[in-house]
């Protein structure tokens, strides 16, 4: 009897889909010029995130300063409606002034765009989990407030 040789099971390098019980978690404000990168938005879709050019009801915002520069970071901290929003940054892994540019312009989190694919999930886990966090703190404040 001939032996097939053993297959290897094929590895992909898709992010894993982010689940919540709430629609509203999985919602993401993409701002600037990054609204239109169709490679950006894929890689949204395939985390399951539901994705936006208005903040409302998100649980964070995504910007590519590789395209935009740290004034839309500057502005969406300046707006009402994106002031408190949670924002992962996509900086130039060449560019080594990146990190701290996007740090003080107001980033929550920093992702080089070649490490994009790799840490998405995670890092997104990790806002979502911020602003979960942030949600049950507004919550309890607010229900202090009436007693």
């Amino acid at each position: 009897m001939e032996q097939k040789p053993e297959q290897k099971p094929e590895q992909r390098s898709e992010p894993p889909t982010i689940t919540s019980s709430s629609a509203g978690l999985r919602r993401v404000w993409v701002g600037g010029s990054a609204i239109k990168n169709e490679q950006l938005l894929s890689l949204l879709d395939q985390a399951g995130l539901l994705v936006q050019g208005k903040a409302e009801r998100c649980a964070f915002g995504l910007v590519d300063l590789r395209v935009d520069g740290p004034e839309v970071l500057r502005a969406a901290r300046a707006a009402p409606e994106t002031r408190d929003l949670l924002i992962m940054v996509l900086v130039d892994p060449n560019d080594p002034n990146a990190f701290d540019q996007a740090v003080e312009a107001g980033a929550d989190s920093v992702v080089t765009a070649d490490r994009l694919a790799r840490e998405l999930a995670s890092r997104l886990k990790l806002l979502l989990l911020r602003a979960r966090e942030r949600d049950t703190a507004f919550r309890h404040e607010r229900d202090l407030a009436a007693i």
